[in-house]
């Protein structure tokens, strides 16, 4: 019974990290440009909008 316990942890563990990877395959490419001068704005950072990305 205990081993039964252990296995099942495992697999539950191995679960919850695949699904961690899969959430972080999608890449975002683009340029920022300035509004006033269509220049590319350097160093700038984007935050997608519902996300607490840090």
């Amino acid at each position: 019974m205990k081993n039964l316990k252990i296995f099942l942890t495992g697999l539950i563990l191995l679960f919850f990290c695949g699904l961690d990877a899969m959430a972080q395959q999608i890449h975002v490419k683009g340029n920022i440009i300035s509004k006033g001068d269509n220049e590319p704005v350097i160093g700038a950072s984007i935050l997608e909008v519902g996300t607490t990305n840090r």
